[in-house]
Order: C-alpha cells, then sequence, then structure tokens
C-alpha cells in the first residue's frame, strides 16, 4: 500500500505545483499588475446586501464609494473595512433616489446622478445635500461622472452625446467628438483631458481640453468578441482601464498595448454586466452589476513602476487649490474652460421617484442583457485562484484514489 500511495501523493503534489505554477505563468505573460483580493456581496453593519451597485469610486484617501441604484443609496468603505452610508436608504427626502453614478470630491463630499429624480446632486462630506440641478435633457440614466470644480461631465448610454454643465448653474451642453454614444467618462490625473468610451464603436477615446478646436485621440481599443464598453477609469499613474459590460471584463491600456485585468471574483466565478470600474492608489473595484457585488483587487508592483498608457498624465501637485463641496454648487466661473458643444442648452422636470426594481436585461445604463464569454475572449489573465482549484481537488482525488486502490491490494495479498 505505501508504494501506491505514496507515488500517487507525489503526483498530486507535481499536479497541484503545475496548476498554481500555471495561474502565475498566464498572469505574468500578461503583465498583469492586479491580484483579485476580495469580493463584496453586502456592507455590515449598514446594508445586509447590494441590490444593485452601478457606480464604484475612490476618493483621494483611498476610501471605496458605491452607488446602488436598487437599494436607493449610497455607501462607502473606510481604509479599514468599515463601511458607513453617505446618503440614506429609501424614499425619504434625504434618501438617494436610484443613484446611478457617483464621483468623490477631494474635500469629502460627492456629485451624485439620482436616476429616480432626474437630478445631479451634490452632497458635502456628511452626505447632507448642498444643490440639485436637472439631469442632462434625456431620459436616459447617467451612467458615470467626471467633476472638475464646478464642471461636470457627464455619460448616459443611449443618449448618444457625452453632456457638460456648469453645477452652479444646472444647464447641459452635448460635448463635440467622434463618439457615437459615450457610456463612460473620466479626467486625466492632471486634469487637462478627458477619456470617453464609447458603447456603440467600442472604442476609447482622449480629448484634450482648454483647446480652441479640441482634438480627440483615439486610443485604439482591439476589436474582440461581445465587447461592449461602459465605464473608463485613470489610475493616478496615468494607465486606462475600461469596463467590457458584454465580455465580462475589464481592459487596461499600458506601453504593450490593450491587456484583460480581470474578469473574475477570487473563486472563479466570472463578471456578469459589469458597468463600472474605479482605481485608486493600489486599489482597483468593479460593480459587477448583475451579480449584485463590488470585485476588489490590489496593485501587485506597488513598488515598482508600472505600465502607463499614451494618456498618461502628471499628478497635480499637492499645492493646487481644490474647490469645496460648497463651491462646486455655487461658483458658476470656478471651473477650467472645458470642451463644450453648441447643443442648446435645455432642462428635464424632476421625477416622481426611485423605481426600486432591480432590472436585469435593461438595467440603468441601458444595456443589454450580458452572458457567457464569447468564443474569442481571451484566458483569465489574474493570479486568482481559478486554476488552484481544480488543481487541488485533482490532488484530493488523486490521494483518495491512492488510499482506495492500497486497501484494494492488501485485501488481496491478505486473501
Amino acid at each position: 500500500m505505501l508504494p501506491w500511495a505514496a507515488s500517487v501523493c507525489v503526483l498530486a503534489l507535481v499536479a497541484l505545483g503545475l496548476a498554481g505554477a500555471l495561474t502565475t505563468t498566464r498572469a505574468a505573460a500578461a503583465g498583469v499588475p492586479w491580484r483579485v483580493d476580495g469580493v463584496h456581496t453586502a456592507a455590515p453593519p449598514v446594508a445586509s446586501s447590494f441590490v444593485a451597485p452601478n457606480d464604484v469610486a475612490f476618493d483621494d484617501i483611498g476610501r471605496l464609494v458605491v452607488a446602488d441604484f436598487a437599494a436607493n443609496g449610497v455607501l462607502r468603505q473606510g481604509t479599514d473595512g468599515t463601511w458607513e452610508t453617505i446618503a440614506g436608504f429609501g424614499t425619504h427626502a434625504a434618501a438617494m433616489w436610484n443613484p446611478s453614478a457617483v464621483a468623490a470630491l477631494p474635500d469629502g463630499g460627492f456629485v451624485v446622478a439620482e436616476a429616480g429624480r432626474r437630478t445631479v446632486t451634490v452632497l458635502d462630506a456628511t452626505g447632507a445635500v448642498v444643490r440639485r440641478v436637472p439631469s442632462p435633457p434625456t431620459r436616459r440614466a447617467v451612467s458615470e461622472l467626471a467633476v472638475e470644480g464646478s464642471t461636470v461631465w457627464a455619460a448616459a448610454p443611449g443618449s448618444g452625446a457625452l453632456w457638460t454643465a456648469d453645477l452652479g448653474v444646472g444647464a447641459w451642453t452635448a460635448v463635440d467628438g467622434p463618439w457615437s454614444d459615450p457610456a463612460g467618462v473620466a479626467l486625466t490625473p492632471d486634469r487637462t483631458a478627458l477619456v470617453v468610451s464609447d458603447a456603440v464603436t467600442d472604442e476609447v477615446w482622449r480629448l484634450a481640453r482648454g483647446e480652441d478646436e479640441p482634438s480627440a485621440e483615439s486610443l485604439g481599443f482591439p476589436t474582440v468578441d461581445r465587447a461592449r464598453l461602459l465605464g473608463v477609469a485613470v489610475d493616478p499613474r496615468g494607465a486606462v482601464y475600461v469596463v467590457d459590460n458584454g465580455g465580462g471584463r475589464v481592459w487596461s491600456l499600458g506601453v504593450d498595448g490593450w491587456s484583460v485585468v480581470l474578469d473574475a471574483a477570487p473563486d472563479g466565478s466570472v463578471l456578469v454586466n459589469p458597468t463600472a470600474v474605479s482605481v485608486g492608489a493600489g486599489r482597483l473595484a468593479v460593480a459587477d452589476y448583475n451579480r449584485q457585488r463590488v470585485v476588489t483587487a490590489a496593485r501587485v508592483d506597488e513598488g515598482s513602476a508600472s505600465a502607463t498608457s499614451s494618456a498618461s498624465q502628471a499628478v497635480p501637485s499637492a499645492s493646487e487649490t481644490v474647490p469645496s463641496a460648497s463651491e462646486v454648487a455655487s461658483s458658476p466661473s470656478a471651473a477650467a474652460p472645458s470642451p463644450g458643444g453648441t447643443s442648446p442648452t435645455s432642462t428635464v422636470p424632476i421625477g416622481a421617484g426611485p423605481t426600486g426594481a432591480v432590472p436585469t436585461r435593461a438595467d440603468p445604463t441601458g444595456v443589454a442583457e450580458a452572458g457567457p464569454h464569447g468564443s474569442g475572449a481571451p484566458v483569465l489573465a489574474v493570479t486568482g485562484t481559478a486554476l488552484v482549484v481544480p488543481g487541488a481537488a485533482l490532488a484530493v482525488s488523486a490521494v483518495v484514489a491512492g488510499v482506495v486502490l492500497g486497501a484494494v491490494g492488501r485485501r488481496r495479498r491478505l486473501r
């Protein structure tokens, strides 16, 4: 029995080692700087479960903010892991009515798009409402916001336009650009350019700000199966990230081009209908809408230089003056010039209230029902457990088989 068991155990350990080595090798070959390390389906003690997390954002000190569309609330996770309520859940006046997008301000305040009220709302650091302005003139919900001073940009998939307004005035105009249907918008770290994702053409654009004739540069997103680009983010180092909603993936643009950096939770379960991504100092978060969870990852190469994209920009210095939430809401001329279009301004009426339902086929961002990866989907490119778990199962099965075979052989010898 012993030779049999020993041989099988050795083979099992080899198989397990190969599985782990394969995981590491694939991740290293892809140049992936992220390790998937967490999945959040609840925010205890303030929320027993997420219902429809539609947007995520990191603030300047690394706290994670989550806008839960169907639960009518905005939550924040501290750097110590504890959760707190930013804007209360429910249908009362202080609650967020179907928050579909959130941006964290440098002073601790927030700007939230409320689909239920059809407003864009400025909150101070305590969650108190500073100002509400009407949403962009479209029936489509805002899926992502970018804010600089009192200027806000809003992407509303299905509207066919990128919108901008001064939060002190609330009149929206369309931003000129080469896109067909902007679905995500983010600012570069030095605030000199916008990065915009297009849900129809599956392209990512970089648009310079403050120019008489703003020029848009294509970042060359690859042609892949089932892609539908939604949320976009730019990390403090200037690297661009975009959510591939149709394929259930997050892509990053590095010096070697685009690559998948995340497409599953630590247990190997794939993303289904992801809508937004945010990247802070060493942290990444994805709103995995249909699975009702937020998946997080940690930067692996935190002590070394990471790949940066062609949209890389310098991080603004700490000496720059940053407006507060009240200044954002009340100073119409505080922001730098933005690339505005020539569309006439208009407003929309405030809605009656939150919906409360959880859309699955057509969610607040207008995305279609997501499904399994297409045949051309890239291999999982994270150092997670997707390949280690099957290896461990193989090892356990091999050990059990060895014990059984050894016992059978012993019985035969005794006879």
